[in-house]
């Protein structure tokens, strides 16, 4: 295994919910209450979205072909189509960007970015996987911010 290899391993981390749970029991520890609600939100809402989308369409990963599954979750969950990973990465961007400067605001976007693309590097998924995965986060996350601000 390469030092590449290794490297977008532990990025694609970065999209992980171990990582996902940590960045919302930070945001609690900072007493960041309503980022940590709209965090949580908009990553459960990317869940349901992803997981419906992937109910009743079935794209495998790459280098994969389709075979039979014990279970629905299983089905769901090697359907590569959109990422969960890239639609986490566009909640971080925008999400965990609100009230931060500038400089902070580029290196959220940065690592959302590397996450997205140490999926591909890893063959887990499709550029356009990434690409509506990745759309998808920023439109949930940009909802709940509005929704959010609203009440």
């Amino acid at each position: 295994m390469s030092l590449m290899d290794i490297w977008m391993r532990d990025m694609t981390s970065f999209g992980g919910l171990s990582v996902i749970g940590l960045i919302f029991l930070f945001l609690l520890a900072l007493d960041k209450m309503t980022i940590a609600l709209e965090f949580l939100l908009a990553v459960v809402l990317s869940q349901i979205v992803i997981f419906g989308i992937r109910f009743f369409y079935f794209r495998a990963r790459p280098g994969r072909t389709r075979r039979k599954f014990k279970n629905l979750y299983e089905r769901l969950d090697e359907s590569s189509f959109p990422s969960i990973h890239a639609a986490r990465a566009g909640i971080i961007a925008i999400v965990l960007a609100q009230g931060l400067p500038f400089l902070a605001k580029i290196l959220l976007w940065i690592t959302a970015t590397l996450i997205c693309f140490s999926r591909y590097y890893l063959k887990r998924h499709h550029a356009t996987d990434l690409l509506v995965g990745g759309i998808l986060g920023l439109i949930i996350g940009y909802i709940v911010i509005i929704v959010g601000g609203l009440i």
